[in-house]
């Protein structure tokens, strides 16, 4: 058997290249820095809408984080002791309420591929529910709102897409989110 030929070796280099390669990475190219900026427009109408910027910034492939909020104390349980103390012992669980962003993006030709994870959580303290403990212990452990989100879009960089607009079953209330992608290099 001969060595292939000009043709035939280059179909044989085009099988073993990596599959975002064939998407449009740019092979051994250096991963970048990017500020990935969200907006969280709550409300139906633009003129009166509540606005939150976060911004957050990605080092090639690799994925950033940040949360910001509070931890919330919930009772979990409570007990009174066998012997005769008159004291009722409680247990506390903390919940992170606020805002969640992770993401992660992949490098292409004049777009990127933006993955992301959002979770907002809130406190609905009129709905409150009775906590463990009965009636010598009348705590109430507050109810949390929560929405979370998962996306993955392809988007040119610097312009804004939006990613979700969400409709919340319970209050009505209109949310969207939109990213913009900007280089940092």
């Amino acid at each position: 058997m001969h060595a292939p030929t000009g043709f035939g070796a280059a179909i044989m280099l085009a099988a073993l290249l990596p599959l975002h390669a064939q998407e449009g990475r740019r092979p051994g190219s250096a991963t970048n820095s990017y500020t990935v900026q969200y907006n969280f427009r709550e409300g139906g109408d633009a003129a009166t809408a509540a606005e939150r910027i976060y911004g957050i910034r990605v080092n090639g492939e690799h994925k950033s984080s940040f949360q910001v909020g509070r931890r919330t104390p919930v009772v979990s349980a409570s007990f009174e002791p066998i012997n005769a103390n008159s004291l009722i012992h409680t247990q506390y669980t903390y919940l992170d309420v606020g805002v969640s962003i992770e993401c992660s993006l992949l490098e292409l030709d004049s777009r990127v591929e933006l993955h992301t994870s959002v979770v907002l959580g809130g406190l609905a303290e009129k709905d409150a529910a009775p906590a463990a403990g009965g009636p010598r212990n009348p705590t109430t452990n507050p109810a949390i709102n929560e929405t979370k989100l998962e996306v993955t879009a392809t988007q040119q960089i610097g312009k804004p897409t939006v990613l979700a607009s969400i409709t919340d079953p319970v209050t009505n209330r209109i949310l969207q989110i939109t990213a913009t992608v900007t280089a940092a290099n």
